[in-house]
Formats: structure tokens, sequence, C-alpha cells
């Protein structure tokens, strides 16, 4: 999947030339930018119109603002897969594919293949690792508690977990959520592995941090991640505000009311996130 973001101020809208979405920044009123997004079996790339209008002014007006936008387009769910990973590598390594990031999952099957291996054997095993140590890049965290199983040993967060040790799904820990039966002192330790997990593999910190099915932003485990990523000396964190009636015709009933969620609580997780310094 790749998630489109340009900053914190991120806001959806339909694009001038092609009516697909696209984003826009708030802070640069009319520079427009579309973004079509093709997912194949084995190929996962940036098609079809990517447009620019004209702004209402320029570089040269208004340099400042230029200056201090940037819009990064981040490819999450590295390492969740090899075939998906390869399809990450060819966006990334695209002429024209526009994406510039990726967030890895430390839990997902490919992480915990690298994490098994010497160090010196993990390049040949994964094209998005190898990828990422060519070019000197370090990838983002993509948080994860819904899919797949903790890296923490499982009788230290078993509040996390199903009856077959494995996390509870996207509606289903949100669900664990609501009714008080997440510990947040088992969050911490499961944030703490993934982390550790990842400088395991790159030798520092994330670049950033996202949440696997945004679940950085639910109430009491925004404030977890921030503690936690403010102790290891992480700075950047996804806040992922949205216009969602603008972009709801192209969703079910269903998925609008739940990114209407996200966006609700990003809103809320923001202050917090910035009580910590994180940007």
């Amino acid at each position: 999947m790749v998630l489109l973001a340009v900053s914190n101020y991120c806001q959806s809208f339909r694009c001038y030339f092609c009516s697909n979405i696209l984003l826009t920044l708030s802070n640069i009123q009319d520079l427009w930018v579309c973004y079509v997004i093709s997912v194949k079996p084995n190929n996962l790339k940036v098609t079809d119109c990517i447009g620019f209008c004209e702004p209402p002014f320029t570089m040269e007006t208004h340099p400042q603002s230029f200056r201090r936008t940037k819009i990064v387009i981040n490819a999450d769910d590295g390492f969740y897969s090899d075939i998906r990973d390869q399809g990450i590598v060819s966006c990334l390594s695209g002429i024209n594919s526009g994406v510039s990031d990726v967030s890895v999952l430390m839990n997902g099957a490919v992480a915990r293949h690298l994490l098994s291996v010497l160090d010196y054997q993990r390049k040949q095993l994964s094209a998005l690792f190898s990828y990422l140590m060519k070019n000197n890049l370090i990838p983002g965290l993509h948080f994860n508690l819904t899919e797949g199983k903790p890296l923490k040993y499982k009788r230290s967060v078993q509040s996390l977990l199903d009856h077959r040790d494995c996390f509870l799904g996207k509606y289903g820990f949100r669900e664990h959520l609501l009714s008080s039966a997440v510990d947040m002192n088992e969050v911490e330790l499961e944030l703490e592995s993934q982390l550790q997990a990842f400088k395991q593999l790159f030798g520092t910190v994330p670049s950033h941090l996202d949440g696997h099915q945004h679940i950085h932003v639910l109430p009491g485990i925004d404030a977890v991640v921030a503690r936690v990523l403010s102790r290891n000396g992480v700075k950047w964190i996804r806040v992922p505000v949205e216009r969602i009636p603008e972009v709801s015709p192209h969703l079910t009933e269903t998925e609008a009311e739940f990114y209407k969620n996200v966006s609700d609580q990003a809103t809320k997780a923001r202050e917090i996130f910035s009580s910590y310094g994180l940007k």
C-alpha cells in the first residue's frame, strides 16, 4: 500500500486534470499535485496523471514558503513480503514514480528473516534492504499492533493477542482498546521491541514513525508512542489529518467512517505529539 503525505498539513481534493484524488498544501494555496497509484501483482508504481496547476505565486515572489515545504510520498508495509518489497524498490528507484520514502514492518516476514541471519547475508536476501543500504537511506518504522505476531515474548504482551497469539486485527484491536482491555505497558514493551529490532538492522533509529492501520493515533496509544519516540530520539511522526468529505465518494460507508475517525483521532494526537517535540 502507498500512503500519500504532505508534511502534517495534508488535505485531500480532486485533481484539476483527471478528477482523481490528489493532495494540496494548505500553506501554498492552489498548488495542485496528482499522483494516481497503481498496484499490480509484481509491481507498485505511480501512473497516469501527474499534474501541477500553476500556483498564484512563484519561488521568486514567495521563496520562504517554497523553501519550507517538502512533499513526502511514503510507501509503507516494507518488509511485509518479498514481492511487496520489489514493488516498493521499483517505486523508490523509478524516475517518474514520485515515491521518496518507505516505512518498514519489523514483525513482517522479511524483517524476521533478516534478523535471523548474519549482517553480510542480509543484502542478498532482501531487495529493499539492499536498496536502502546501497543508497544510504534510513527508513521509517511502520509500528504494528494489528497484524501478525509480536516481537516481544507472547506472555509479556498477552493483552494485545488473540487465542492464536496473533495481534487482534484492525477492528479487533480497536474494540479491545475501547473496552479498556489493552495494557499500555504492553504496548510500550512491543514498541520498544520493534524499535530495538530496527536498530539491530540499521544501526540507528528510524527517520520517522507511522502506524500500521493508523494505530499510532488511537487514544492512549498516542501518548505511549510520543513518550517512547522522545526517549529514543525519533523526531518525526505521521499525523493523518484529512478532509474526508472530499474523498468519501471514492470510499465505502465503512471506509469513510473509519478514516473520519482516524482523522479526528489524529487531530487530538497532534497536540500530544507536539508536547513531546515530535514534528
